[in-house]
Protein backbone atom coordinates (compact mmCIF):
# COMPACT_ATOMS: atom_id res chain seq x y z
CA UNK A 1 0.00 0.00 0.00
CA UNK A 2 0.96 3.44 -0.61
CA UNK A 3 1.92 5.66 2.51
CA UNK A 4 2.21 9.78 2.18
CA UNK A 5 3.91 11.22 5.76
CA UNK A 6 3.09 14.52 5.23
CA UNK A 7 4.51 17.34 7.57
CA UNK A 8 2.46 20.79 7.49
CA UNK A 9 4.29 24.20 8.59
CA UNK A 10 3.42 25.95 11.60
CA UNK A 11 3.43 29.27 9.58
CA UNK A 12 1.12 28.33 6.32
CA UNK A 13 1.57 30.72 3.28
CA UNK A 14 2.09 30.38 -0.72
CA UNK A 15 6.02 30.34 -0.37
CA UNK A 16 6.13 27.90 2.51
CA UNK A 17 5.97 23.96 1.07
CA UNK A 18 4.62 20.41 2.32
CA UNK A 19 7.16 17.97 3.08
CA UNK A 20 5.59 14.73 1.80
CA UNK A 21 7.51 11.57 2.04
CA UNK A 22 6.13 8.77 -0.39
CA UNK A 23 6.43 5.36 1.12
CA UNK A 24 5.66 1.45 0.67
CA UNK A 25 3.69 -0.91 3.10
CA UNK A 26 4.15 -4.30 2.32
CA UNK A 27 4.80 -7.64 4.14
CA UNK A 28 4.66 -5.45 7.31
CA UNK A 29 7.62 -3.54 6.27
CA UNK A 30 7.52 0.44 5.63
CA UNK A 31 9.76 1.95 3.05
CA UNK A 32 11.22 4.89 2.18
CA UNK A 33 13.99 6.39 0.07
CA UNK A 34 15.15 9.88 0.05
CA UNK A 35 14.32 10.12 -3.64
CA UNK A 36 10.88 10.04 -2.48
CA UNK A 37 11.06 13.01 -0.33
CA UNK A 38 8.92 16.03 -2.00
CA UNK A 39 8.70 19.70 -0.35
CA UNK A 40 5.53 20.45 -2.61
CA UNK A 41 3.75 23.85 -2.79
CA UNK A 42 -0.35 23.66 -2.50
CA UNK A 43 -1.48 23.11 -5.67
CA UNK A 44 0.88 20.06 -6.49
CA UNK A 45 0.00 18.73 -2.38
CA UNK A 46 -3.56 18.80 -4.37
CA UNK A 47 -2.79 16.94 -6.84
CA UNK A 48 -1.06 14.51 -4.79
CA UNK A 49 -3.98 13.57 -2.72
CA UNK A 50 -6.23 13.24 -5.92
CA UNK A 51 -4.21 9.86 -6.95
CA UNK A 52 -6.06 6.79 -7.53
CA UNK A 53 -5.69 4.49 -4.26
CA UNK A 54 -5.45 2.68 -1.94
CA UNK A 55 -3.13 5.00 -0.14
CA UNK A 56 -2.79 6.34 3.22
CA UNK A 57 -1.66 9.43 5.33
CA UNK A 58 0.45 9.78 7.97
CA UNK A 59 0.00 13.19 8.92
CA UNK A 60 2.32 15.68 11.64
CA UNK A 61 -0.03 18.64 12.03
CA UNK A 62 1.57 21.52 13.85
CA UNK A 63 1.05 22.22 17.54
CA UNK A 64 0.46 18.56 17.96
CA UNK A 65 1.34 17.26 21.83
CA UNK A 66 1.26 14.41 23.77
CA UNK A 67 -1.51 12.82 25.02
CA UNK A 68 0.24 13.01 28.59
CA UNK A 69 0.52 16.82 28.23
CA UNK A 70 -3.40 17.32 26.82
CA UNK A 71 -4.36 15.23 30.04
CA UNK A 72 -2.21 16.87 32.48
CA UNK A 73 -2.92 20.49 31.14
CA UNK A 74 -6.76 19.77 30.92
CA UNK A 75 -7.20 20.62 27.69
CA UNK A 76 -10.12 19.04 26.04
CA UNK A 77 -9.44 15.19 24.74
CA UNK A 78 -11.12 15.51 21.27
CA UNK A 79 -8.96 16.57 18.18
CA UNK A 80 -11.87 19.00 17.71
CA UNK A 81 -11.77 20.10 20.68
CA UNK A 82 -8.12 20.08 20.91
CA UNK A 83 -7.62 22.42 17.63
CA UNK A 84 -10.73 24.40 18.75
CA UNK A 85 -8.76 25.51 22.25
CA UNK A 86 -5.27 25.86 20.16
CA UNK A 87 -7.20 28.70 17.70
CA UNK A 88 -8.49 30.93 20.61
CA UNK A 89 -5.51 30.94 22.44
CA UNK A 90 -3.50 31.89 19.35
CA UNK A 91 0.17 30.90 18.87
CA UNK A 92 1.46 33.23 21.22
CA UNK A 93 -0.85 32.22 24.20
CA UNK A 94 -0.07 28.47 22.96
CA UNK A 95 3.67 28.73 23.31
CA UNK A 96 2.68 30.78 26.52
CA UNK A 97 1.08 27.90 28.06
CA UNK A 98 3.47 25.32 26.89
CA UNK A 99 6.11 27.20 28.40
CA UNK A 100 4.43 28.33 31.79
CA UNK A 101 3.41 24.00 31.88
CA UNK A 102 7.54 23.19 31.65
CA UNK A 103 8.54 25.82 33.91
CA UNK A 104 6.27 24.65 36.62
CA UNK A 105 7.32 20.96 36.13
CA UNK A 106 10.18 19.13 37.54
CA UNK A 107 13.54 18.39 35.52
CA UNK A 108 13.18 15.14 32.89
CA UNK A 109 9.41 15.74 33.41
CA UNK A 110 9.07 18.83 31.38
CA UNK A 111 8.40 17.57 28.02
CA UNK A 112 6.21 14.29 27.46
CA UNK A 113 7.39 12.80 23.75
CA UNK A 114 4.51 10.99 21.60
CA UNK A 115 4.85 7.30 21.23
CA UNK A 116 5.50 7.76 17.80
CA UNK A 117 8.39 10.26 18.47
CA UNK A 118 9.58 8.19 20.54
CA UNK A 119 9.42 5.02 17.88
CA UNK A 120 11.10 7.61 15.42
CA UNK A 121 13.35 8.85 17.90
CA UNK A 122 12.32 12.18 17.17
CA UNK A 123 13.47 15.81 18.19
CA UNK A 124 10.61 17.63 19.00
CA UNK A 125 10.34 21.37 18.36
CA UNK A 126 10.99 23.43 22.08
CA UNK A 127 7.36 25.11 22.53
CA UNK A 128 9.33 28.83 22.98
CA UNK A 129 11.33 27.86 19.80
CA UNK A 130 8.02 28.15 17.51
CA UNK A 131 8.13 31.89 18.46
CA UNK A 132 11.47 32.98 18.57
CA UNK A 133 13.09 30.51 15.83
CA UNK A 134 15.62 29.17 18.41
CA UNK A 135 15.34 25.72 17.14
CA UNK A 136 14.98 22.26 18.71
CA UNK A 137 15.70 20.78 21.34
CA UNK A 138 19.83 18.91 21.21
Amino acid sequence: MKVLGIDFTSAPRGDKYITCLHCTFKDGVLSASAGELRELQFDSFESTLAQAGPWIAGIDFPFGQSRTFVQNIGWPATWTGYVEHARRLGKAGFCEALTEYRNARPKGCKEHQRATDKAARALRTRPGAIASGRGRWG
